[in-house]
């Protein structure tokens, strides 16, 4: 379970890293931040 959770975690992270690379403007960096926090905060109610 720690195993999926960790790869899953790094899944995101890359998705993320790739997103961002893509962003020309600061309100799209500003909606990818928010997605992560919320993002971070079901994974954290989930397990």
């Amino acid at each position: 379970m720690m195993q999926l959770r960790l790869n899953l975690h790094l899944l995101v992270v890359q998705m993320l890293a790739a997103n961002i690379r893509k962003l020309q403007n600061i309100q799209s960096c500003t909606k990818v931040l928010v997605a992560t926090a919320l993002h971070v905060t079901s994974l954290r109610h989930l397990y």
